[in-house]
């Protein structure tokens, strides 16, 4: 057995973890010598309940099961013995001893940024994750996210739309992705980066997962970038990795008295950078390996099937937005016929509704 299979046993035993691998390791050496170092030698390391897992696996197999599942849906998994494996990652404290991987972690994936927030997110907080996801995207940062509903949405939607690249970590496994709302998402990303778990593909969400999930969000990224959340948020712990991981954290102002805006102002008041554009993160970033070039977006295909009216909206729409009356005067069309194509294309998800009632397209 070679040292990546050695180390995908040992990231499917329960109760083990990384902790205890690397205390092991330092006895033993490598992880196929722990897999059969004898039961009492264990012991003396790690304690009996967990020797004995150790010493069992060749009678459970259930890391050819995990394997079996993972090539049955052509994803595939990465350990600490591979060279994939993400270099910043590997550095942090106690990193996931194997990573299950639906799409692709490219070198080039890396510097990334984590994008993270409520989910609960207001018109104002989807606005600010767009626009600053957007310059992310376009100074050619990977964007790393945790697959959940509002501002992570928002930040694994906006990257994919300007043909850029990004990274959602789960806190269940693949199998059973959560949630389940975001399915579709994540078949999405998989085909542009990646859907990974530090969990088998079959394991269910559970809150206890989450904290580790968020580790290994900020523990991937460069910087981590917070869009509302209140103070015992998600979000708000994901920082507190972060800072403890060294990493550089951002966080956007908010109005004071929106219990969203409690936790990136706590951030603040701790050290974070308060930021108001894309500059203010990206001078404080490793220049990017993929190149802004690489990285910009191809014009968007107008929908094929759109009749007068939508596409005479359509092509006069930006992604900044336009209000019902810059629409008329632009298209020529009264009030009211832009108004109700305009809800025909919201309808269609063509389009979004901003605040202050404007008007944009969603790519």
């Amino acid at each position: 057995m070679d040292a990546r299979t050695a180390y995908f046993v040992l990231a499917l035993l329960p109760g083990i973890g990384p902790r205890r691998i690397q205390a092991l390791l330092s006895v033993f050496g490598g992880p196929e010598k722990i897999l059969t170092a004898p039961e009492s030698e264990l012991r003396k390391v790690v304690g009996a309940a967990c020797a004995t897992v150790i010493a069992r696996w060749k009678r459970e197999s259930a890391h050819e099961e995990e394997e079996s599942l993972l090539r049955q849906r052509g994803w595939n998994y990465l350990t600490w013995a591979d060279d994939a494996y993400p270099a910043l990652l590997r550095q942090i404290h106690s990193p996931p001893l194997m990573l299950e991987v639906w799409g692709e972690v490219r070198p080039e994936d890396f510097p990334a940024v984590a994008v993270v927030g409520t989910r609960r997110a207001t018109p104002y907080g989807r606005d600010c994750a767009r626009l600053l996801t957007r310059g992310l995207v376009e100074s050619g940062y990977t964007i790393v996210s945790g697959l959940a509903l509002g501002i992570d949405t928002v930040a694994h939607e906006e990257a994919m739309a300007l043909g850029g690249r990004t990274l959602a970590v789960l806190g269940s496994g693949l199998a059973d992705i959560y949630p389940k709302e975001n399915q579709a998402l994540a078949e999405r990303i998989a085909g542009r980066g990646a859907v990974l778990s530090q969990y088998p593909c079959r394991t269910q969400p559970d809150a206890r997962q989450f904290p580790q999930r968020n580790h290994t969000v900020s523990g991937m990224s460069h910087g981590l970038l917070v869009v509302e959340g209140n103070a015992r948020s998600g979000s708000m712990l994901t920082a507190v990795a972060a800072m403890e991981q060294g990493r550089q954290v951002f966080a956007v102002p908010g109005p004071i008295n929106r219990q969203g805006s409690i936790g990136p102002h706590r951030l603040i008041q701790d050290g974070a950078k308060l930021v108001m554009t894309v500059e203010d993160m990206v001078c404080e970033l490793p220049a990017p390996t993929r190149s802004p070039a690489v990285a910009a977006i191809e014009p968007a295909a107008f929908p094929p099937d759109l009749n007068g009216d939508e596409l005479k909206i359509y092509e006069v729409l930006d992604l900044e937005g336009l209000s019902i009356d810059s629409i008329a005067k632009k298209t020529d069309l009264p009030s009211a016929r832009v108004s109700s194509t305009l809800l025909r294309l919201e309808i269609r998800q063509l389009i979004r509704k901003n605040p202050g009632m404007t008007f944009s397209r969603r790519h």
